[in-house]
């Protein structure tokens, strides 16, 4: 139908920082054509967006540095992590998973790519 759909790495299921602004950029530019569409694993796809817009949303994307293709360099690990909300939001957390799971992310892509033996 030559409509074109980009996915954007939300990460943790949190728009904030670049990829809000990004994103609400993006949302302007398209003016009400176009939809932002939430997948089950916590990120966003931006679709029906017509072939005069594409490279557009393709510049945003590259400038505000927003995760977008399997060519972007994120871990299959850090593209894949979920957290819940954890405390303070939730009375049934222990821990601040969503905070701290980035650090362990990274700690554990370090440990990754080792070579093993």
């Amino acid at each position: 139908d030559g409509l074109w759909s980009v996915g954007v790495l939300v990460p943790i299921g949190r728009v904030k920082d670049n990829s809000r602004t990004c994103l609400r950029r993006i949302a302007e530019e398209l003016k009400g054509k176009g939809a932002f569409q939430m997948t089950c694993n916590q990120s966003v796809v931006i679709r029906d967006i017509p072939e005069s817009k594409k490279a557009i949303v393709q510049k945003l994307l590259v400038e505000y540095k927003v995760a977008h293709s399997k060519e972007t360099t994120v871990s299959g690990l850090r593209r894949n992590m979920v957290a819940c909300v954890a405390l303070p939001t939730c009375p049934l957390a222990f821990a601040e998973a969503e905070r701290y799971l980035p650090t362990l992310v990274e700690r554990l892509e370090v440990v990754l790519e080792r070579p093993s033996l």
